[in-house]
């Protein structure tokens, strides 16, 4: 997994594979018969993943030999069915999964001017929300003048969306009928570089205010030739990790990698979110817990300093000081 959002070829294939598993998924009981699966794409999905119905079919193929996706015999006809590896894939990529279709079709914007006017105004719905986050339509009545004066019906704001979705400005959740959209902190950050001075009067609350004042404050705190540390996604955390982990031992040529350097270089690389107890520890025992690296307690702790032991992960009777590669576990 990187820590950028991946380039457009692998971004396509993603979600082409996340739309078909949760098509899939999301068919009664998990399972799509034929006859459903050959039904016609909905037009916005198939123009924007260019994925016609034979494109869909050898691509579910590919998914049922690489085990996402099994054929079963269900009295005199075939259906997919999604596997328990196909389940835990989506779980990991829900958010390559394309915005719901909306009504009307796309108003192109030539101008770059009015590409990010878009985007402000589509992000500024989002500061004063409630936790679950916004439907369309909900956010269809939110600042309506300027959403007609920047022609952004439901399709164009569906569009735009989708591209704030895929650099992970905004985060999505479903349900059976809909879909609700909340900002990042990215998204956040983001909004604090943007202009809104073409928006005249605009009404916020305290707590949105609030919000975008704080991001303003942080954005001063970097100068130009100093941004300020990148926001890691969840999905992100455990490659970095892994990454930080590799250069600790490379750089002091060990086998084992002491947990409170690779925080170190988590915390001068990314945001504090990402060396927090609950994201970072959480991301080394997850590890531990998947089998994808050893991580090692440490026997004598007078032999490592207060600052290392409160840099490492802190376990019930126990301080986990340092990550192995499984591979050179075992040879070891």
């Amino acid at each position: 997994m990187s820590d950028h959002p991946p380039r457009c070829a692998e971004l396509l294939y993603l979600k082409r594979q996340a739309f078909l598993l949760d098509q899939v998924a999301s068919a009664r009981d998990g399972k799509l018969s034929r006859t459903d699966a050959n039904k016609p794409i909905p037009k916005q999905i198939q123009d924007e993943l260019t994925l016609d119905a034979a494109t869909a079919g050898d691509f579910r193929r590919e998914m049922v030999s690489r085990g996402l996706l099994a054929e079963q015999k269900v009295k005199r006809s075939v259906v997919l069915a999604i596997t328990e590896a196909g389940r835990t894939l989506l779980r990991d990529n829900h958010f390559y999964v394309p915005l719901r279709p909306a009504k009307g079709e796309v108003n192109d914007a030539d101008d770059s001017v009015l590409r990010q006017k878009r985007v402000a105004l589509l992000l500024l719905q989002l500061v004063d929300i409630p936790e679950g986050g916004h439907t369309p339509a909900d956010l269809k009545k939110k600042f309506e003048p300027l959403q007609a004066k920047l022609k952004l019906n439901s399709a164009t704001a569906r569009f735009v969306r989708g591209g704030l979705a895929d650099v992970r400005f905004i985060a999505v959740t479903r349900t059976a009928r809909s879909e609700k959209y909340v900002l990042t902190e990215a998204g956040h950050s983001h909004l604090g570089t943007l202009s809104f001075e073409d928006f005249g009067k605009l009404t916020l609350s305290g707590s949105a205010l609030t919000r975008l004042l704080r991001v303003a404050r942080a954005s001063e705190v970097y100068p130009p030739d100093h941004p300020p540390p990148l926001v890691l996604t969840p999905r992100d955390l455990e490659a970095a990790v892994l990454a930080a982990s590799e250069q600790v031992r490379r750089d002091g040529n060990t086998k084992l990698a002491p947990i409170c350097e690779v925080r170190a270089i988590m915390r001068q690389r990314y945001d504090e979110a990402a060396v927090s107890r609950d994201a970072f520890d959480e991301c080394i025992l997850e590890l531990r817990r998947s089998k994808k690296q050893r991580v090692i307690s440490i026997s004598d702790k007078s032999s490592a300093t207060g600052e290392q032991l409160r840099d490492s992960v802190l376990a019930v009777g126990e301080v986990f000081f340092y990550l192995e590669n499984i591979d050179e576990s075992a040879s070891g």
